[in-house]
């Protein structure tokens, strides 16, 4: 029913993602031995959190490690400079509020990532690990880089030096850290994201707009009056549901909750993600990006 997009490249030098992006270039040298063929780093990095990232208190050159899930870089992409800069977020399928810039090289070898074609869809992004082993956006990862210079206030930047891929269970720990959302967060001019939640019960609405990869259903019992509507990722994963056929009841609403378990229909749910605040006018002041679903008891 839904026509999936294609996502197209473009080279672009002058804008404002360039600008706070990672360069790549020379802050590797001084921290790896260059005639080792392991490439052993010569100063011990520093393990930080998300919250340290996101105060952006970490001098610049310093090697430092995390550990997050790899972003989707988006439509437009920039390989002029010999790599790719891609976004990692703390959380599994986060896609707003703060993000790490890692400049990834070039390649097809360790801890590079191989060049996307002219058109390109999200599962052709694929960066090789420091054991070889293939990731791509979702995958959850351990990152040792080195902090590059911040250059604008929000964006922080790193250059690769090693990835590795980690495996293991969603922790629905990270719940824990959400606050219910607001109308009064919503209009709280100072607040320009949060991680939150909203209650309701997701139905399917009297006209399905096709959408990329994703459904907007409707929000009934919503938590926050002011939010109606919730799109929904497509696909066969934790926090997903499938698409329509052409002729479809409501029988055909089939979600899944951040387990993979198919929630039963008119349930009530939790929806976890970021209210991210829009940067420029609009009629609504932002808009609430999902990431999990729970079911409530």
């Amino acid at each position: 029913m839904l026509m999936k997009q294609t996502f197209f490249f473009a080279v672009f030098l002058s804008t404002l993602f360039s600008l706070v992006s990672c360069s790549g270039s020379s802050s590797e040298d001084a921290l790896i031995t260059e005639d080792s063929t392991d490439q052993k780093i010569q100063v011990d990095p520093v393990e930080v959190s998300w919250q340290e990232l996101e105060k952006d208190s970490i001098e610049p050159e310093t090697a430092i490690i995390f550990e997050g899930y790899i972003g989707d870089p988006g439509s437009l992409v920039d390989q002029s400079n010999g790599g790719i800069v891609v976004p990692v977020y703390e959380r599994r399928n986060q896609k707003a509020g703060f993000e790490l810039n890692l400049f990834i090289p070039l390649g097809t070898g360790k801890n590079q990532i191989k060049e996307l074609p002219a058109e390109f869809l999200p599962t052709d992004l694929q960066i090789f690990a420091d054991d070889n082993s293939v990731l791509t956006i979702g995958s959850k990862i351990r990152v040792t880089a080195t902090k590059s210079e911040t250059i604008l206030a929000g964006y922080v930047c790193a250059d690769v030096i090693k990835i590795e891929s980690l495996t293991g269970d969603f922790d629905p720990v990270v719940f824990a850290d959400a606050v219910m959302l607001t109308a009064e967060m919503m209009n709280d001019t100072a607040l320009h994201h949060v991680y939150c939640y909203v209650d309701g019960k997701l139905d399917i609405p009297s006209i399905v707009f096709a959408y990329t990869n994703e459904i907007s259903l409707d929000l009934k019992n919503s938590s926050v009056k002011d939010i109606t509507t919730m799109p929904i990722r497509l696909g066969e994963g934790p926090s997903t549901m499938n698409d329509f056929p052409d002729n479809y009841t409501s029988a055909d609403l089939i979600l899944r909750d951040y387990l993979g378990k198919e929630i039963k229909y008119k349930s009530t749910v939790r929806l976890y993600g970021v209210w991210e605040r829009y940067t420029y006018e609009s009629s609504t002041p932002g808009t609430f990006y999902l990431e999990e679903i729970e079911v409530k008891k």
